[in-house]
């Protein structure tokens, strides 16, 4: 079971404990501080995930244009239109 099912399934248990009248008494806040960190942690763990795609994108991004950089001064001027087209094209498939 992975850590979001999980979560979901303690906050299940514990708003039916609520509902049913059970009194968590001193455990009640604890409770519900550690469902807030774990909640907290899971989204923390999104934003972390999403980072490295765009660090990952963008070291890609960086590659093209050292390859665009190097092809302007290696081709001859009338040819550069057709290197550049086709070094963005890969750079555009690759984003897909």
């Amino acid at each position: 079971m992975e850590n979001k099912e999980r979560l979901e399934e303690i906050k299940a248990s514990h708003s039916l404990m609520v509902r049913n009248g059970y009194d968590l008494g001193y455990w009640e806040e604890p409770f519900n501080w550690l469902i807030e960190q774990a909640e907290r942690a899971e989204y923390n763990n999104i934003w972390s995930e999403r980072v490295r795609k765009y660090k990952e994108q963008n070291e890609r991004y960086r590659e093209y244009l050292g390859r665009l950089q190097r092809a302007s001064k290696r081709y001859p001027t009338e040819d550069l239109p057709h290197v550049i087209n086709k070094i963005t094209s890969e750079a555009l498939e690759d984003t897909q």
